[in-house]
């Protein structure tokens, strides 16, 4: 421990990843005098790690590190397990590679028990904008649009390229504002800014100018994804049009997964520190709008009472998303009643 937090200290990051460092924990887990904190790493976010152990020294906590190169270390699921039993906040800093073993012990021991922030595939262009949002008026534009949504009885979502699609939610589910102000046990990913449901159907078209994203995190060549056309009927993907490759690539993964052809969340995005696609999910699918995620129903904060084994995501561009007959998105921005100036 002693060897790995020295070499941390005696890095320099830029300011803008020491900015990051202090949104996450200052603002995002509110770490506090005397708390003992777990940076888990991987080897290429040094940097990162540095400014948490520096943001963790500034709140006069105490901090932990664990480096996680390959191969994996023996027994690092155990060690893990001992160091998080101490600690009261962990942060974990990884590529989507990192061991999904690693990555589940540090999430689902965090459930009422400690605070998490998961930071997958954190790149420089995402710190430079998501990470250093504020989140707090991410935090309250998801509660605005959460309270206009519980009285919605529809989604009306079209674009300019295309799509026009109508959503309901299951009644039975419940909209979840991640905003990533994790102050209580448990854990969320970070970058944050999703409020999300699971449906209980959408029927229409709709375009992925913005983007597909496979389950196993691989993205569809952009210039294919935008001419990609999905169908929809009560919920279910019934046809998809558009460049051969692409179209049997989404088809290939959806219908390999159980309920991969069922929309299992509707998404908007809320944070508004996020300018412009940059083509990578962590914060792609943070950039205020409305997108889909196929398969994968989140029923851990949504309440579904069924689930996927797979994840496609698909995102479009400046689209308008009325609730009813309320416009809340222009062209990709949310109206004027639900930017973070109007609030006090």
């Amino acid at each position: 421990m002693a060897q790995v937090l020295g070499q941390l200290r005696r890095i320099l990051p830029a300011e803008h990843v020491v900015a990051a460092g202090r949104a996450v924990i200052a603002d995002c887990l509110a770490v506090r005098e005397g708390e003992r904190v777990l940076v888990v790493y991987e080897d290429g976010y040094d940097d990162l790690a540095a400014a948490i152990v520096m943001a963790v020294d500034e709140a006069r906590g105490d901090v932990d590190a664990v480096k996680v190169g390959v191969p994996v270390i023996p027994n690092i699921i155990e060690k893990l397990e001992r160091r998080l039993s101490k600690c009261e906040v962990s942060v974990m800093l990884a590529s989507f590679t990192f061991p999904r073993n690693v990555r589940t012990v540090l999430t689902q021991s965090a459930i009422g028990q400690r605070r998490h922030a998961h930071m997958l595939g954190v790149s420089d262009a995402v710190i430079r904008q998501s990470l250093r949002a504020d989140y707090h008026a991410v935090h309250d534009i998801g509660n605005q649009l959460i309270r206009l949504l519980e009285t919605t009885y529809e989604v009306k979502v079209e674009s300019p390229g295309g799509t026009d699609l109508r959503t309901r939610r299951d009644p039975g589910c419940r909209w979840y504002n991640q905003d990533g102000l994790q102050h209580e046990p448990g854990w969320t990913n970070l970058p944050a800014g999703e409020v999300v449901t699971s449906p209980i159907s959408v029927d229409g078209t709709f375009v992925c100018d913005g983007g597909v994203w496979l389950s196993d995190g691989l993205v569809i060549d952009r210039a294919d994804a935008r001419k990609l056309v999905l169908r929809f009927d009560r919920g279910l993907l019934t046809r998809v049009d558009g460049p051969e490759e692409a179209r049997a690539q989404l088809l290939r993964d959806v219908d390999s997964h159980s309920h991969g052809r069922r929309v299992g969340q509707i998404a908007f995005g809320t944070n508004v520190g996020v300018l412009a696609p940059i083509g990578q999910h962590s914060q792609d699918v943070k950039l205020p709008g409305f997108h889909l995620v196929l398969g994968y129903s989140a029923p851990e904060v949504t309440s579904a009472n069924w689930n996927g084994d797979g994840m496609v995501t698909v995102l479009q561009r400046q689209e308008d998303v009325w609730l009813d007959a309320r416009h809340v998105i222009q062209r990709g921005r949310y109206v004027t009643a639900l930017r973070p100036s109007t609030f006090p």
